[in-house]
């Protein structure tokens, strides 16, 4: 694919992301006025999807030396991770609650589309090199959804309401929280791994084949 072509797909892939969040902001305006605001932004499916938008246009706009420098690469990882999290937990856990959302598109675009999309460009287009590294990465790549969890918590306490039932202990009970949580920070870890093992085997494989075209 030639760079004008990604520049355009993740253009592209932005303003769909943009359209679903957009367009599920308005269902909780019309719902809740703007103190729906604090609700939307809330949930882990709509900041992972505004985060990757906001990733998708960076790699489309911004000169290499900005996408290949650490904290955009921690960002995107980050990102990488918590999108197909996102996927994996609304196939798992929230497939029922589909019929909570007024357009169907919005529900598809959000927790199928383009977690599969994240997954495609880091699969695709990893981070050029040096090679990742798991130890470092694993700990930033990890803040985000630590500090939404503190946050969810916190703002749950204060409020009574919980973006999600299966992190509520009002309704699910202490032990399944904390079950569900443990379970999500393993597949986390385990999605770290991969896709930092991913992008070194990239990395390496790109080098070796520059050695053979040098001799």
């Amino acid at each position: 694919m030639s760079a004008l072509l990604l520049k355009i797909a993740r253009c592209s892939a932005a303003l769909l992301g943009a359209a679903g969040l957009v367009g599920l902001y308005l269902e909780f305006y019309t719902e809740l006025g703007l103190r729906g605001f604090v609700q939307f932004a809330s949930y882990f499916t709509n900041l992972s999807n505004a985060g990757f938008v906001l990733v998708a246009l960076g790699l489309a706009v911004l000169p290499g030396c900005v996408t290949s420098s650490t904290w955009f690469v921690v960002a995107r990882g980050t990102v990488a991770i918590s999108m197909v999290l996102t996927g994996l937990g609304y196939a798992a856990l929230l497939r029922d609650t589909a019929g909570l959302f007024a357009n169907p598109w919005i529900n598809h675009v959000l927790h199928a589309i383009m977690p599969l999309i994240a997954l495609i460009d880091w699969l695709a287009f990893p981070p050029d090199a040096p090679q990742l590294r798991f130890a470092s990465s694993v700990w930033r790549w990890l803040l985000y959804p630590t500090v939404w969890v503190a946050y969810t918590f916190l703002h749950g306490w204060a409020t009574g309401w919980y973006p999600y039932p299966f992190i509520d202990p009002n309704t699910s009970g202490g032990r399944d929280v904390v079950a569900v949580l443990a379970a999500m920070t393993a597949l986390l870890v385990v999605l770290v791994f991969l896709l930092v093992q991913y992008q070194r085997w990239r990395v390496a494989h790109a080098r070796d084949r520059a050695d053979l075209a040098n001799r």
